[in-house]
Parts: C-alpha cells; structure tokens; sequence
C-alpha cells in the first residue's frame, strides 16, 4: 500500500517513492525542476550595477538539458539553453553554467528550468556576477 504525504498549504497529495514523475489522473508526468529567485539588488535600491552573469551549478546523473532567464529589473531577457551528456564514471556530474547578461540594472533575478527529463537533476547554486556603478547612500 502507498504513503501520501498531504501539501500543508495547498491542495496537493504526493506519492512517497514514486520516483521523478507527477503522478496524474491520466499517468505520469516527469517532474522537472523550475525555479525562479528572488531579486537581489546588490548595489542597494537605487543603486546601479552592469551585471555580467547568472551563474548556476548543477549536479546531473545522466545529462542535462537546462534554461536560464534572466530577469533585470522585472524584466525577463532571452532564455539562454544549456545541454549536456552523462558524466564520466567516476566523476561527480557537478557542472557550473553561466548565462550572460552584460546590461546595467539595480535588481537581477533568475529562472532556472529543467527542459527535458534524462535522470536525476539538483541544483546545487544560483549566483551573478556584477560590478557596482552607484551604491545608495
């Protein structure tokens, strides 16, 4: 018999040991990641900065197809595509990605979302790279 685990603050039941996949009233799904950040405005809330890079780190167990929005200010640029095979044996599949940006802006925030389902996905660390042009005083 199944364990269900019940959402505390919605309306969804999930299926313990089911594995990556939604399950659904007509089957499966894959359940594929999709996170968006929070703003971060590093140069304070006036401030400005060119922001070079949203810079994310996954660990992937056999490939990986990802895709970084970037978001400047509220606004959503280009996604950018990442894909990648099976990691070597012996190796950890620890891989760092860097969507450019390389546009001047106060806040920066990202979406990060599994494409296509090839085996187990984590996402070890989101960041950006910038340079400060004016801090609030």
């Amino acid at each position: 018999m199944p364990l269900y685990l019940a959402e505390a603050a919605g309306a969804r039941l999930v299926q313990a040991g089911a594995g990556h996949t939604v399950i659904t009233a007509s089957g499966t799904d894959d359940a594929l990641l999709d996170v968006q950040t929070w703003d971060q405005a590093p140069a304070g809330p006036v401030g400005d900065c060119v922001f070079r890079s949203v810079d994310v780190v996954i660990r992937h167990d056999a490939g990986f197809s990802i895709g970084i929005t970037p978001i400047l200010d509220g606004v959503s640029l280009s996604e950018q595509t990442f894909n990648g095979s099976s990691p070597e044996a012996g190796t950890d599949g620890v891989v760092a990605l860097q969507a450019f940006v390389a546009d001047r802006g106060t806040r920066i925030a990202a979406r990060i979302r599994q494409i296509d389902a090839t085996g187990t996905l984590e996402l070890v660390d989101a960041g950006y790279s910038f340079v400060p042009i004016r801090t609030t005083p």
